[in-house]
């Protein structure tokens, strides 16, 4: 038997901006669910609107407070979508640069 390994080599990715969707919430962290359980409900609202999904989910953190609340969205890259509704809102991501 032979043992090969193959070689991986970290990269820098740069990407664009990224339009998303979203739901926002202000959730302890012991009780992150009640924003990640919101996930299919924004999926099946892209969907059933019509939307072009560009990536997989994310969790975004737009204040981090581990004794209290944080601010976190739900989000879904797009590739379009439809206009915001209820509690649900379109952004933009900044353009940036990740290693893989």
């Amino acid at each position: 038997m032979s043992n090969h390994t193959q070689e991986v080599r970290p990269a820098i990715v740069e990407r664009g901006e990224q339009l998303y969707a979203y739901v926002r919430g202000s959730v302890r962290m012991d009780a992150f669910a009640q924003i990640a359980d919101r996930l299919p409900e924004l999926v099946n609202w892209l969907a059933g609107n019509g939307a072009e999904f560009a990536g997989a989910p994310f969790f975004r953190y737009n204040t981090i407070d581990m004794e209290g609340e944080s601010v976190v969205e739900a989000g879904v890259p797009v590739g379009s979508a439809p206009e915001p509704e209820g509690d649900i809102g379109v952004a933009v991501l900044p353009p940036a640069a990740t290693r893989r």
